[in-house]
């Protein structure tokens, strides 16, 4: 094995880590934010979807894939 690409490998393996890792921290806030608002912040946008469209667009106007992570943790 060439030790390029071994070095390669470690590195995607620590990257995949890391993005793991940031999605499970944006899972877990997003659960306590709804936990300590007894489910009040989720279910303002539960029934008008306008109000869903507009937050899945400001969420989806942010730079690197933190948005669509959120997105993804509402459902």
């Amino acid at each position: 094995m060439n030790l390029g690409t071994k070095w390669g490998n470690h590195k995607i393996l620590l990257q995949s880590i890391m993005i793991s890792g940031f999605i499970f921290i944006m899972m877990i806030v997003i659960e306590y934010i709804n936990v300590q608002s007894k489910g009040l912040w989720e279910n303002q946008f539960t029934g008008n979807k306008w109000k869903q469209y507009i937050f899945a667009e400001i969420l989806g106007a942010i730079p690197g894939c933190l948005g669509a992570f959120t997105m993804v943790a509402l459902f």
